[in-house]
């Protein structure tokens, strides 16, 4: 099996002058898989400046409007290796979809799971589901209190548990 060749050997760093990161260009890495320092597998959602962390996957071929941000051409498809990831980021589409990207240098890497890696990106899947339901669930509180202003309605823990607990069994919407 071929090494992996390294995301600066392969992709143009980005444009320095776009300030807002999420401007930047992205692509898209196929059969993936994200390790830490010492090598075992790890979860993006461990990246950080203390923990950096290294994603591998396959580039396929570019867009012909992304072909300028390569080195050369020719090289795609290739397997590459973005490393001293400290960044991530994730979202949820229209219907429903969660995607995560890993931020390198060329710009952000959308990831899709390789078959070993596909048990650690479920726990992903589960761990960003688990924070978008208590976001749901903190503006599901908010309502208007006295003379018109924002306030929150109280909740006793163990309801909100319960709540977590019984996740989409749960009939009875209120708490």
């Amino acid at each position: 099996m071929t090494p992996p060749l390294s995301e600066t050997d392969v992709l143009k760093p980005a444009d320095p002058a776009i300030k807002d990161d999420n401007d930047w260009p992205e692509f898209s890495l196929t059969n993936t898989s994200i390790t830490d320092t010492s090598g075992a597998i790890a979860s993006l959602l461990d990246a950080s400046l203390n923990n950096p962390i290294s994603v591998i996957g396959r580039l396929e071929r570019l867009p012909q409007e992304q072909i300028h941000l390569t080195h050369h051409r020719d090289i795609l498809p290739a397997v590459l290796s973005v490393t001293d990831v400290t960044r991530f980021a994730y979202g949820q589409y229209d219907d429903g979809e969660v995607a995560f990207w890993a931020a390198g240098q060329a710009g952000w890497f959308k990831i899709r799971p390789g078959r070993a890696y596909k048990e650690v990106y479920q726990g992903m899947l589960e761990a960003v589901g688990a924070l978008y339901f208590a976001a749901d669930f903190y503006r599901g509180l908010m309502g208007k209190g006295p003379r018109g202003r924002n306030a929150m309605k109280t909740v006793a823990v163990r309801d909100l548990f319960a709540k977590v607990s019984c996740g989409a069994i749960c009939v009875d919407g209120d708490l």
